[in-house]
């Protein structure tokens, strides 16, 4: 009896190209590290900054961040978000853009006072700076409504922007008159 080669197994090409594919998929996405932040201003308001500005979609939004990308680090800010959901200034001085980035949050008409807090990297050094709102407990339920992640891969910091999943719910079930209520 010959010897079974893999190319004799129907379809086992495929097989393998799946596979293949897959284990590149989980190995690139397991690799990014998570980052910590730590509530902390900038200690130096020298140098300039990459201003992110995400959100103010609409008065009511309150899905709205500010973000402080350091010009001259080796590492960069990236959101995962339609481009339309967020804008880019350069080279704007650290000072000024902490400035507008609290003036930016005044977007919406729900009472807010901005947090401004360190992104660690890897070896707890500054990557760069949020700036969040904190909305009043009464209307939400809790005072910081943004789950903000932040995932290192080489030299890309990946923010992640999303709404906490009880205050989603709890928009939701607002905006369709408690329809989905099961």
């Amino acid at each position: 009896m010959a010897p079974m080669t893999l190319s004799a197994i129907p379809g086992i090409k495929q097989h393998v190209l799946i596979l293949l594919a897959l284990l590149t998929c989980l190995f690139s996405c397991a690799a990014a590290e998570r980052l910590n932040t730590v509530e902390s201003r900038p200690v130096s308001v020298r140098g300039s900054v990459d201003l992110i500005l995400f959100g103010c979609r609409h008065p009511d939004d309150i899905m709205n961040a500010a973000f402080l990308d350091d010009s001259g680090d080796a590492y960069s800010f990236d959101i995962f978000a339609p481009a339309f959901d967020y804008s880019i200034r350069r080279a704007v001085p650290k000072e000024k853009a902490l400035q507008e980035a609290e003036q930016f949050l005044e977007c919406t008409f729900h009472d807010q006072q901005p947090q401004v807090n360190a992104v660690l990297g890897p070896e707890g050094q500054v990557l760069g700076y949020e700036v969040r709102p904190l909305y009043s407990p009464v209307r939400f339920g809790i005072r910081d409504v943004l789950n903000i992640e932040y995932r290192l891969s080489g030299n890309k910091v990946t923010v992640y922007v999303r709404l906490d999943p009880d205050v989603e719910a709890m928009i939701n079930d607002q905006n369709n008159g408690g329809r989905d209520r099961r």
